[in-house]
């Protein structure tokens, strides 16, 4: 009875799935296409062969199983004798017709695949929702690590800890996944794709493990910057303030002017503030204004003839000038104006 109701379920589905591509709206149930009933119209054949081929003696119980067939079939037809009833030459050219036309049909041989479509579509939306819960697991774990970093509760983190903390969520989503393709009625249609999302949910597992990690070691490197700088901070400001107070305390001191007093003030600063700075910003130099134009021209010029000799023999930048103007001359269209303009605009 369990294999019956399974087999009308799945009828029923592909009617309703084949009627819905048809736009075939009044059929729903595989009954409203081909009369049948679920308890009478399935018959259940024995094996051919007792044992194992070719050796073993043929079944007496199939013959019977085809005798019982054949007298349904008998049965029915006599009952609808008062109707019209299909002779044998008829049913054969039906059934030869009916052949034809499912050969031809594009949608029968496509119909697997549109199953399969389904299936899958319903499986993505499933393991959606478990990639995230477990990406909502991360963000949780990755905020508590984040506050207890700021806090100085955690200096070092290793990949082992981590790990230990995705084993429960992990396998208990691992289980969800294990029990979809055992209990999903289209656990057959997918049961090859199983292999596949196993290994991408372990990916995934492994790619957050990497990403927690990378985002708590740079946090660690920046509070560790940043307690050295506050650090250094407090040194220097004790530094400076016992500056001030040994040149208060001279006894060689005298009434200082504004002036005076802010050109010392600036040169005690510029010496100790460098401590703060780092290298890039106290060796950092201002552009290099003729080799920005010099890539200029060659990028809005690069077809111009010889303005490489050009660019490369000038002396100043009223030379420069000369050059774009010179160049300008001869072409009469306006697509250089807009990017020059621009481009001597930048560089001023």
């Amino acid at each position: 009875m369990e294999r019956q109701r399974w087999l009308r379920e799945i009828l029923d589905e592909m009617t309703f799935a084949a009627a819905k591509h048809e736009q075939c709206s009044e059929v729903c149930h595989f009954s409203d296409v081909i009369k049948f009933d679920v308890k009478n119209h399935i018959c259940y054949f024995a094996h051919l062969w007792e044992g194992s081929p070719p050796m073993a003696p043929p079944n007496p119980c199939y013959s019977h199983n085809v005798q019982e067939l054949k007298s349904r079939i008998l049965k029915h037809a006599k009952e609808e004798s008062r109707g019209r009833i299909l002779k044998i030459s008829e049913l054969k050219i039906r059934v030869r017709d009916l052949w034809k036309a499912l050969v031809n049909e594009n949608f029968i041989f496509r119909f697997k695949n549109t199953r399969e479509v389904m299936a899958m579509n319903k499986l993505e939306t499933v393991y959606r929702s478990w990639t995230w819960e477990l990406r909502s697991y991360v963000l949780d774990l990755q905020n508590q690590l984040t506050n207890q970093i700021q806090k100085g509760e955690v200096k070092e983190i290793k990949r082992s800890s981590i790990e230990n903390q995705f084993v429960e969520k992990y396998e208990a989503i691992k289980q969800e996944l294990e029990r979809y393709f055992l209990e999903d009625r289209d656990r057959s249609i997918l049961s090859q794709r199983k292999g596949i999302f196993k290994d991408n949910l372990k990916n995934l597992k492994d790619d957050l493990i990497v990403e927690i990690m990378r985002k708590c070691e740079n946090l660690i490197n920046g509070k560790k910057i940043q307690d050295l700088f506050k650090e250094q901070k407090v040194k220097l400001e004790h530094k400076l303030l016992e500056k001030i107070r040994g040149m208060a305390k001279s006894p060689c001191r005298k009434e200082l002017h504004d002036k005076e007093l802010r050109d010392m003030f600036n040169k005690i600063w510029s010496e100790n503030i460098s401590i703060l700075l780092p290298p890039t910003l106290a060796s950092a130099e201002g552009p290099d204004i003729d080799i920005e134009l010099e890539n200029v021209l060659l990028e809005h010029f690069k077809q111009h003839r010889n303005i490489v000799n050009k660019i490369q023999y000038r002396d100043t930048k009223k030379n420069f000038l000369s050059i774009i103007l010179n160049m300008l001359s001869p072409l009469k269209s306006s697509q250089y104006m807009g990017p020059l303009r621009k481009s001597l605009k930048k560089i001023s």
